[in-house]
């Protein structure tokens, strides 16, 4: 993997893990028990994004010695939350979908700056990460007929 898809994914794999850890505090914290279960699907959609990611990126660089520089920063996430508590789970879903569809946005960008089979996992990824995009949007256009 040349230097340009292996920073692309590291920094894809950061994205990924951080946006897991906000569907993950999202769901501990939102009263809603049905889009609690939404989250959490979420959330797991994204290990598996995440675990593939991983497998590709240290498969590609050092024979697999070597994992990718991953610092997920919770400061974002932890100040988010106490601003969600005051607002709601309607600041959750707001925020969350503005961040999945950040995150799509990214991945599509890397599928057109990379190719060979970083560019195929990233393909395969594609359904899992439109049909998270597409729960968010979803429930935020919901949350904005309920105001």
């Amino acid at each position: 993997m040349s230097r340009v898809p292996a920073r692309l994914a590291s920094k894809l794999i950061r994205r990924s893990i951080e946006l897991r850890s906000m569907y993950g505090l999202a769901a501990s914290q939102v009263g809603e028990p049905g889009l609690r279960t939404v989250l959490q699907e979420n959330a797991v959609t994204l290990d598996q994004v995440v675990s593939e990611l991983l497998a590709q990126h240290q498969a590609s660089t050092h024979s697999g010695k070597h994992s990718p520089p991953v610092s997920v920063s919770h400061s974002f996430a932890q100040w988010w939350a106490t601003h969600a508590a005051h607002h709601g789970d309607n600041a959750w879903i707001r925020q969350l979908a503005r961040r999945e569809a950040a995150f799509l946005v990214a991945f599509e960008q890397a599928i057109v700056a990379c190719d060979g089979e970083l560019e195929l996992v990233l393909r395969r990824q594609m359904p899992r990460l439109r049909g998270i995009d597409l729960d968010m949007h979803s429930l935020a256009k919901a949350a904005r007929c309920s105001l």
